[in-house]
């Protein structure tokens, strides 16, 4: 039985009481980046902290990176703040630390990213 294939991208949003995750699978590039788009900006709309989990998500370009830093800047103009969980070792990690260095707030999970966005004190420090 041949084992089922990953998706070549979805995103699934959940809410939480004090932010919204966003859990991307998949690769997001010049195909997928709209509906990565269309997944960010529908995040916004409980008006929550958003957390965009890319730890599954097997590639990245800069299509999909520039779509992620335009939902940074609509984010904070709106007062929200945004938190991006990857892993430090990957294509992701690479490609933000390359083109956007010190622009997300960022984790290694998500519970890290959540504690981060609600923690009274929370500042831009980053977590990875």
């Amino acid at each position: 039985m041949p084992s089922p294939t990953p998706p070549r991208f979805s995103a699934t949003t959940s809410v939480d009481v004090d932010v919204v995750l966003l859990h991307v699978e998949g690769e997001v590039d010049l195909d997928t980046a709209d509906e990565f788009e269309a997944a960010l900006n529908g995040s916004r709309q409980s008006r929550l902290p958003v957390v965009v989990d890319l730890l599954a998500c097997t590639f990245m370009d800069s299509t999909g990176l520039q779509r992620l830093l335009r939902h940074r800047e609509e984010s904070a103009a709106a007062g929200l703040r945004t938190a991006v969980v990857y892993t430090s070792d990957g294509v992701i990690a690479r490609l933000i630390d390359l083109v956007a260095p010190g622009l997300f707030e960022s984790a290694g999970s998500t519970e890290a990213a959540r504690v981060a966005l609600t923690a009274p004190d929370a500042g831009d420090a980053e977590a990875v």
